[in-house]
Order: C-alpha cells, then sequence, then structure tokens
C-alpha cells in the first residue's frame, strides 16, 4: 500500500496534469484554427475518433525529457498510456460523431480530464494498473506503458515554475505537428519532369545542386528538389555526366493555369528548413516539419508527376 506522502504526492502531481491538459485544449483550439487558416479549407467534418487520441498523445509526448521537454519520463508515460489505450478502451464519450476537429479535441480532452480527476479521487484504487498503448505519429509507432504509482517518483511542474511553460510550449508543438501531419492529407506533391541535366564538364556539383536547391526552396517555398548523378561510360564519357534534377511541389495539384502550390505563409510555417539549412523566413511558433520528412516520408499524402509538354 502506498504510504500517505506518496498519495499526496501523485495528488500535487495529477492537479499539475489538470492543469497542463486543460492550457493544451486551449492552446490547441488556436492552432487548429490556425491551421485550417493557412491551408486555406474547411473544419466541417470529423476525421475520426483516433485523431483525437493522437492530437492529445502527441501533445504529452512532446513535452516529455526524451524529447527534450521538461516533463519527466515517467509522467509522459503515465498520460501517453491512458491516452493511447483509449484505442482499446473505447470510452462511450469519444465514440459519438464530433462536428468538426475542434469538437474532436474538446472530447478528447474532456475525457482525459476526466480520468485525471477520478485519479486524483481516489489514488490507491487505480494505483497498481498498468496503461499501455501505441502510438503512431510521422516518425514511427512505439508502444507507451506507466502507471499510476509513478507518479510518486517524480515532480510535474506547476505553473508557478518556468518549466510548465516550458511543457506547454512542447505540447503545444507537438499537438501542432499532428494537426497537420493529418490536414496534408488533403494535398498532392507533384514531381514535374523532363528532368534536367546539369553537366560535371560545366562545373557541376553536388554542392552547386545543394545550393540550387536551397536557392529555389527560398524564392518558392513550397517547392523541393530531388537528383540523381549519372556517370556517363566510355572514353568520351566524361563530357556527359551529369546531375539530372526534378522540381518537386506540394499543393492542391497542378491545372492548366497553375501549379496549385501551398501559400508562401502556410509553407514557412510547415517547413523549417529551406533544402539542408534552417528556413530563414520560418514563422514564430512554426517550423514543424523539414522538407525532406514532409516530401519524402510523410504517410498518407498523395504523390503525383506531371510532364511538361515543351
Amino acid at each position: 500500500m502506498p504510504t500517505q506522502a506518496e498519495i499526496d504526492k501523485v495528488r500535487v502531481n495529477l492537479a499539475n496534469l489538470i492543469n497542463l491538459n486543460t492550457d493544451i485544449l486551449t492552446n490547441g483550439n488556436i492552432k487548429i484554427d490556425n491551421a485550417f487558416l493557412l491551408l486555406t479549407i474547411q473544419d466541417d467534418h470529423d476525421l475520426g475518433v483516433q485523431i483525437g487520441i493522437n492530437l492529445i498523445d502527441g501533445a504529452f509526448w512532446a513535452a516529455a525529457a526524451i524529447n527534450g521537454g521538461p516533463l519527466a519520463a515517467a509522467a509522459a508515460n503515465f498520460c501517453c498510456g491512458v491516452i493511447s489505450n483509449y484505442s482499446n478502451t473505447k470510452p462511450p464519450s469519444l465514440q459519438g460523431a464530433a462536428s468538426n476537429l475542434l469538437n474532436r479535441l474538446q472530447v478528447s480532452s474532456l475525457q482525459f480530464q476526466y480520468d485525471l480527476q477520478t485519479f486524483y479521487d481516489d489514488p490507491e484504487l487505480y494505483w497498481d494498473h498498468q496503461y499501455c498503448g501505441t502510438y503512431t505519429d510521422v516518425f514511427g509507432t512505439r508502444t507507451i506503458c506507466g502507471k499510476l504509482s509513478d507518479l510518486a517518483t517524480v515532480d510535474v511542474p506547476s505553473k508557478e515554475q518556468k518549466e510548465y511553460t516550458q511543457a506547454l510550449v512542447k505540447a503545444t508543438f507537438g499537438l501542432d505537428q499532428v494537426v497537420w501531419a493529418e490536414l496534408l492529407k488533403n494535398f498532392v506533391i507533384t514531381k514535374y519532369y523532363p528532368s534536367e541535366a546539369c553537366y560535371v564538364k560545366w562545373d557541376c556539383t553536388q554542392q552547386s545542386m545543394i545550393d540550387s536547391a536551397n536557392s529555389l526552396c527560398k524564392s518558392h517555398p513550397s517547392y523541393y528538389m530531388s537528383w540523381d548523378y549519372e556517370q556517363a561510360k566510355g572514353f568520351w564519357g566524361g563530357d556527359k555526366s551529369a546531375y539530372w534534377s526534378n522540381e518537386i511541389n506540394i499543393g492542391v495539384g497542378v491545372s492548366m493555369f497553375s501549379d496549385g502550390h501551398l501559400s508562401d505563409q502556410a509553407c514557412n510555417y510547415l517547413f523549417s528548413d529551406l533544402y539542408n539549412i534552417p528556413n530563414p523566413a520560418v514563422t514564430t511558433g512554426g517550423g514543424l516539419y523539414t522538407r525532406d520528412t514532409v516530401f519524402n516520408h510523410m504517410p498518407g499524402i498523395k504523390h503525383t508527376t506531371h510532364t511538361y509538354n515543351y
């Protein structure tokens, strides 16, 4: 059985987590509004139960010490274990339809708030129960477990401490990442052909390709560049060795009159870098993903090609 001192400490930590969860909801509402505004799409339908779980899970995982945040690993694991386990326990409050993503975030946050309050009211009843679940984001899938008793071994910062604000900033950023990863599924990545050759005989090098890519991304924030090096063979091959490059764009897709690119404002909020250097135009609070992550590793985005006929 836990001691009274352990129970008291867990209750203090739970009270601080309740405050943090409330503030995450407030900041999350703002981030969702901002994402729909920048992407010029409507928040007018339910994206499902799992996205609500992912939003709260992503927030607490981002605030964890393992990710450079001030929230102790034991506290983050407990929160994420409880939240991700909703996929298995299916709380009735999450099963009804939600009108939009804002509403889905709210019902998910309130379910977690209810559980935190339940633990606070009678910690001994839930003391040794282990909560486990899996959490998937663009970086992979992980299994997370935690027990209420783990909160007796750590300190969750209170609102009066700077670490609380640091945790909230990290959590809000993590939630924002989940929002954008989901909403980007509405768009398409287009690779343009024909490829362009940059010949070694004209002093084209790997570094000149990188410089060109950085320049492209700075001038046209919705773009990326890829290339392949072709080593020409034969006695006269040296004159034909070249880097073959393609421009790649993210947006609504190519039409007769437009490349359909995302707005500069959206891209400078989304991308933390150009090609391989920091994005000098990144918006405060943004810089959610590198271009490589979005263009090459982001799940759920359609990829297509477009060939120009010259």
